[in-house]
Formats: structure tokens, sequence, C-alpha cells
């Protein structure tokens, strides 16, 4: 039998050996409370996730809602201290979402959506879609109303016009004013614009007052389309 075959082992190869035998374990181990971290900042970013989503559809819901049908300066307070409270937190929860649950260039695109629902809700006052797209909607029964009143009938007040519920009427010769909220400090409502009106000879007098119609000392003054404009007194 060879004599090499029963020489001993040296103690640096039988360390070595046994240190390969042990690496592959130890970096396991060591994996372990690194991926168990990674895990915890995930759940969290799902969960800033979910109220992110949360608040940001009832934000936005609020923010339509008052701009289509609270368009004035009593509902632009409320619609403020909804923001004050909300969007701190709504961007708050979104950015954590977007920096713990995302990866890469979804990341950038995550934040850039939080951002852009945070100014979806601060210009709604000053780009009222909500209240476009319901009197859009509403231009049918609109239109009906407007030339029943021209026609001279009688109208029982309040009278529902589509999304719409107008508590009155104010007019200057064709132009009718469909009043949807009577206050002492100044009224809201749906003006309607017949072909033709105002004329040259008006606008060359008035100026833009001719715009007005009805209505003075305009908030807001915003086309609906289909010679209708939204006006809000102050």
């Amino acid at each position: 039998m060879d004599a090499s075959q029963h020489a001993p082992i040296p103690s640096d190869a039988r360390t070595a050996s046994s240190s390969e035998a042990l690496a592959p374990e130890s970096s396991r181990n060591d994996s372990k409370p690194i991926a168990a971290k990674t895990e915890k900042w995930r759940r969290i970013g799902r969960i800033a996730g979910r109220w992110f989503a949360a608040l940001s559809a009832f934000t936005l819901a609020a923010g339509f809602y008052v701009t289509t049908f609270h368009l004035h300066l009593g509902g632009l307070y409320h619609l403020s201290l909804l923001g004050l409270a909300a969007l701190p937190l709504m961007f708050g929860f979104g950015a954590t979402w977007a920096l713990l649950q995302l990866r890469g260039i979804n990341k950038l695109a995550g934040l850039a959506l939080v951002l852009l629902l945070c100014a979806t809700f601060v210009g709604l006052p000053w780009c009222p879609i909500g209240m476009q797209f319901a009197a859009l909607v509403s231009r049918p029964a609109l239109n009906e109303l407007v030339e029943r009143v021209r026609a001279g009938e009688t109208i029982d007040w309040p009278a529902r016009a589509g999304l719409f519920v107008a508590v009155g009427i104010r007019t200057q010769g064709p132009i009718v004013a469909l009043v949807i909220r009577d206050e002492t400090n100044g009224d809201s409502a749906l003006v309607h614009f017949p072909e033709g009106s105002p004329s040259d000879a008006e606008i060359a007098r008035l100026g833009k007052r001719a715009f007005y119609g009805p209505m003075y000392n305009l908030n807001w003054n915003v086309g609906l389309g289909g010679r209708w404009r939204y006006q809000d007194e102050d």
C-alpha cells in the first residue's frame, strides 16, 4: 500500500476545507436578516400604497363634488380645509409607497403619479372639469328649462334641470340666469347667452360687463359650452 495514502492532512488544508464547507451556510444565515428587513420595508410600502389609494379617491371625489355643485367662496373655503388636512397625508403615503414598494424607473413613475394627483386636486377650482361635464350631460334639460322661461311659462321653483336644481331666475333682455345658489352676499347661476347676444352695440357700451348678463362682480365666470356659462358673484 502506498504510504501517501496514510499521510496526515496538513492543518491548513483542513481549515480551508472546513471554511469552504461552512461559508455557504454562514452566507445564508447572514442574508436572512437582510431579507427579513427588506420584506418589512416592502410591507410598509404596500400598506402606505393602500392608504394613498383610499385617501386619493376620497379627496379627489370630494374635490370634484365641491367644484361641480358648490363652486363659490364658501365651497372653496371648505375645499381648502380639506386640502390642508389631506394633501400632506396623501403626499406622504404616496411617496412612501413609491420609494419602498417600487423599483427602478417605476419608482420615478410612482412619484410622478403622486405629484400629478396632488396637483389635480389643487387645480380643480381653477379648471372645474366636473362642472363642465355635469353641464354637458344636463344641457338638453337646461336648454328646455331656459326656453320655458323665455316663453313666459309659469314654473314652480325650485326646478330640476339635469344634475342641477334652479331655485329662481334673473334676466337681462334675452339672457337668462338660472340661479342655483341664492345667497344675500351673491348668487351662483348657470347663464345662457342666446345666439346673437350680446350685440356689438352692447359690447361697445358695456365692455366686459356685456358678458356678465344679469350677474355682477364675479368671482368665477366659467365657459360650459353651448352658450352656457357658470357665474358666481362676490
